[in-house]
């Protein structure tokens, strides 16, 4: 049974289906990364991506990399891997600030009458 949800997993993310797992939460050491090749990657190379310690959350389809969690210990091993050509933190962009409008906005027209 193990295999069989194991082998799912691997399709889903082959497919570039994001699969939930366990998230990198407060205490768990674990951090988002996203892992750069220069083509889109093989089954056997999430396996190798998972072996050195990456929890593979989506695999891009369309250029070469993916979105990983992992320990800090294991971001070595990963930049060690003869395919990957990057690995940077997956950081969070977030809406700091919204300017409203102070005034109306102008009437629009369209250019019919």
């Amino acid at each position: 049974m193990k295999r069989l949800e194991a082998s799912l997993a691997m399709a889903l993310v082959l497919a570039g289906v994001p699969i939930s797992t366990a998230s990198a939460g407060p205490g768990t050491g674990a951090n988002g990364y996203l892992v750069g090749s220069a083509s889109p990657l093989t089954a056997t190379q999430v396996a190798a991506l998972q072996n050195a310690g990456a929890n593979v959350k989506y695999v891009y389809q369309n250029f070469g990399g993916a979105a990983v969690v992992a320990p800090a210990n294991a971001v070595d091993a990963i930049r060690k891997l003869s395919f990957v050509s990057s690995v940077s933190a997956d950081t969070v962009k977030q809406l700091n600030a919204i300017q409203t409008a102070t005034a109306a906005l102008p009437e629009r027209h369209t250019g019919w009458t």
